[in-house]
């Protein structure tokens, strides 16, 4: 009974893992280390991917004097979404959002990631 159990709870971990989605995303240097140091728990971006509670930002820090990324990362949770339908909705330009972060981990270098985190860089983001 308890092997069907533990056969269950894998199968459940699996559908969530693959229905979690993941959104890489350049964050410049400034930014990363303000919420490094906890002094920012928010990310303020045009919502173009449908951003949803429950989602997962990978920030990717780019040094934008050289065009290149650091290899610094930061993994959060997003347990708040805010967005303006309209114009003037909390001040929010419509198609922005404003997203309550719970910081899970950061690290210098792209190895110390986990699996589903691996990097993606697009024009965008």
């Amino acid at each position: 009974m308890w092997v069907f159990s533990l056969f269950r709870s894998k199968i459940l971990e699996l559908e969530i893992f693959s229905k979690m989605i993941v959104h890489h995303l350049k964050i410049l240097p400034e930014y990363y280390a303000a919420i490094v140091s906890n002094e920012k728990r928010f990310e303020l971006r045009k919502n173009d991917r449908s951003f949803q509670v429950g989602d997962f930002l990978l920030l990717l820090e780019f040094d934008i004097a050289t065009q290149r990324p650091t290899e610094r990362w930061i993994k959060a949770e997003v347990v708040y979404h805010l967005e303006g339908e309209r114009v003037s909705d909390y001040g929010l330009k419509k198609g922005y959002c404003c997203m309550s972060l719970n910081v899970i981990a950061h690290g210098n270098s792209y190895s110390e990631l986990s699996d589903g985190f691996s990097p993606q860089f697009s024009k965008g983001g």
